[in-house]
This record gives C-alpha cells, sequence and structure tokens, in this order.
C-alpha cells in the first residue's frame, strides 16, 4: 500500500487528478449497477463526471489512468468503459461533433471450449480504449452513444 501511494504523489498533479477522478468513476458504477443496473450506472457516471472530469484529457491518459485504478478499485472491462464514455464525452480534446459509445461485444472462446466470451469498451473516432484490436475479435451486441 505504500508504495502505491508514493507512486501516486510522484505522479504530476495532473495525472493525480485524471486517477482520481477515474478511481472515483469506476466506484460510483459499480454502485449504480449493483442498484440498478446499466441505465442507472451511465447516468451516474455522466452526472458525476460532469463535476470531477478534467476537461483537457487525451485518451491514451485517460486509457492509463483507468487501467492503474481498476487495478485498486476492483474495476471490470465494463466500469472502465463506462467511465471512460462518461469523461471523453466532456473533454475539451475530442475532435468537434465525435461522440464516444460504450460498446459491449462477445466473441466465441476457442481457448474456453464454446462458451460466449463477452467484453466492454469504449469507441470514439475509430480508436477504443482500453487499446487493441477488440474490433476484431467481437461481435458488437450493444452500442450505446
Amino acid at each position: 500500500m505504500a508504495s502505491a501511494v508514493r507512486k501516486f504523489l510522484a505522479l504530476s498533479t495532473d495525472r493525480q487528478r485524471i486517477v482520481v477522478a477515474a478511481a472515483g468513476l469506476q466506484l460510483a458504477v459499480r454502485c449504480a449497477m449493483a442498484a440498478g443496473g446499466l441505465r442507472p450506472a451511465l447516468a451516474a457516471a455522466t452526472h458525476l463526471a460532469a463535476l470531477i472530469a478534467p476537461d483537457d484529457v487525451d485518451r491514451d491518459t485517460l486509457a492509463w489512468a483507468l487501467a492503474a485504478s481498476a487495478a485498486r478499485t476492483k474495476g471490470t472491462c465494463l466500469t472502465q468503459a463506462i467511465a471512460a464514455r462518461a469523461l471523453l464525452a466532456g473533454s475539451a480534446v475530442l475532435p468537434r461533433g465525435a461522440t464516444p459509445a460504450l460498446v459491449i461485444g462477445v466473441r466465441r472462446g476457442s481457448e474456453r471450449g464454446d462458451a460466449p466470451e463477452f467484453h466492454a469498451w469504449t469507441e470514439i473516432g475509430g480508436a477504443t480504449i482500453p487499446r487493441g484490436t477488440i474490433r476484431e475479435a467481437y461481435v458488437p451486441l450493444l452500442i450505446w452513444t
């Protein structure tokens, strides 16, 4: 725990702000999901992000902050995707007219037998958070803008 605090304090103030926002949003999303499901979680994240989100966060920094905070908050791909969508929606660094979308997809897992494997991510302008070749591996079931 002490090393995590030291690492956090070694970050720049801007990075500390985005890590705290990402962690707070993921915790709020987890609570809202437990209390009411996807719609309340999306609404809670949107409202909370409007209050706490830095307006100058870029996609790469956001992806890093979400992954770093997910390790401490027991965040899932869904909590990260909802938080990313909410944080990006208010970001001033997005191209005009760009809207982040929450995507939930499925693929048939060859390594896990025939059980389908689900994953959630955020898309913005053709890029994904988390980064990677998600679109090629999963078939979108739900796209929420």
